[in-house]
């Protein structure tokens, strides 16, 4: 799962690539036209106010076109990294499941659990995030998340014995 999260990472680079080069292009095709025309209002050949109006015209452009490459950076991978984190954390629970460490099982269960209980040597938790999804797959035992199952099964509590 790892491997395919770097090929859609690869994948995903080469084309936002030219989507970003695209921009940047955009960009310096812009400032290029303000050197012309600042030329040309150096030159005389266009009054102030044609050159005013167009310089304005062009820098809003420019502007505009800056703003999409700044939030297509910021958004860029943003859920590639999470989304690894979690396929990586998620082995990490097969791990420490299978461990005879209690220590390491409570502190596993404080990162992706809240209101951690213990009761009758049982440590009773609710998953949060991502966590969620798992705990409603067939094999933890859930029910189906369709209309009123859904709002219980986002609030299940979930047991886990703490005898070795």
């Amino acid at each position: 799962m790892i491997a395919e999260l770097d090929k859609e990472r690869n994948k995903t680079e080469r084309a936002d690539f030219s989507f970003i080069q695209n921009l940047k292009s955009q960009i310096k095709e812009c400032k290029d036209k303000l050197d012309k025309l600042l030329d040309l209002q150096l030159s005389e050949t266009i009054s102030t106010e044609e050159y005013a109006e167009k310089k304005q015209k062009i820098l809003n452009q420019k502007i505009e076109i800056s703003e999409k490459l700044k939030v297509f950076q910021q958004k860029g991978y943003s859920w590639l990294e999470p989304a690894k984190n979690f396929i990586l954390s998620a082995n990490e629970a097969k791990n420490v499941a299978s461990s005879t460490d209690l220590a390491e099982k409570a502190e596993f269960l404080k990162k992706v659990g809240s209101n951690l209980v213990l009761q009758e040597q049982n440590i009773k938790y609710f998953p949060r995030g991502a966590w969620k999804i798992l705990g409603n797959l067939p094999h933890f035992d859930a029910e189906p998340r369709s209309g009123e199952a859904q709002n219980e099964a986002e609030n299940r509590e979930y047991s886990i014995v703490l005898r070795g």
